[in-house]
């Protein structure tokens, strides 16, 4: 089967960028000790980071993009590709995510300590402090609840670039060498609410890694790998 996918960008009226410019001028106001930033945005919100780049420059602050593993464009990030912002970790103060909602900040802010920064409606805000660490505490409590667990799902998806197959075999000996009973779920498109049909006391989630930012029943194999070398 042949797939044909099509990018749909959001098309910004000249109101909208004046406020974006106002969003960065105010940002590099309040934040005098930031100089140099990582830049991404998700493919809707690409457009306006030339924009964003430019302003931040007229106020003297560095931007800094680099290019994601499986993302087509410079700066641009994925719910399972997040590697625009880590490439460039090491390199910046912060990291300026242009977004709708939170997703992408939650998902970047469970990987690294450096401040986050969300553009949406003409806003830049900060992710809390707050806000990180109770993502973190569900983590902690998915992470234990499934090392406690017996009957362990393994989440596969067929879709391209989160398809990990090739994996699963692997992590299904390594749960069956602890005494855990495995299984594997493969479908399309992962439906969160489904799972919950099934006894599966815990989900080792090997597609879109965001989705443990939706049941604190799900962890990603790399949180829990540790635990099995």
């Amino acid at each position: 089967m042949e797939f044909m996918f099509i990018e749909a960008r959001k098309i910004f009226s000249q109101e909208e960028i004046e406020q974006v410019k106002q969003a960065v001028k105010n940002f590099a106001k309040n934040n005098p000790k930031i100089r140099r930033i990582g830049m991404a945005a998700s493919l809707q919100y690409l457009g306006l980071l030339p924009i964003i780049g430019e302003e931040l420059e007229k106020n003297k602050i560095s931007a800094v993009t680099s290019r994601g593993n499986l993302a087509k464009h410079e700066a641009q990030i994925l719910g399972c590709d997040i590697n625009a912002t880590k490439n460039i970790e090491k390199k910046v103060q912060a990291f300026l995510l242009a977004s709708n909602g939170k997703f992408h900040a939650l998902q970047l802010a469970n990987s690294t300590s450096k401040p986050i920064f969300i553009l949406s409606g003409g806003i830049i805000a900060k992710i809390s402090k707050e806000e990180i660490e109770s993502m973190r505490k569900k983590r902690l409590g998915a992470i234990k609840n499934f090392l406690a667990s017996k009957e362990i799902g393994i989440i596969v998806s067929t879709k391209p670039g989160q398809n990990k197959i090739k994996d699963v075999k692997k992590i299904k000996e390594m749960l069956e060498k602890q005494g855990k009973k495995a299984f594997l779920f493969i479908a399309d498109t992962i439906d969160i609410n489904e799972l919950e049909n099934f006894s599966c006391e815990a989900w080792i989630n090997t597609a879109c890694p965001a989705l443990i930012l939706d049941s604190t029943k799900i962890v990603n194999w790399n949180e829990v790998e540790k635990f099995f070398r």
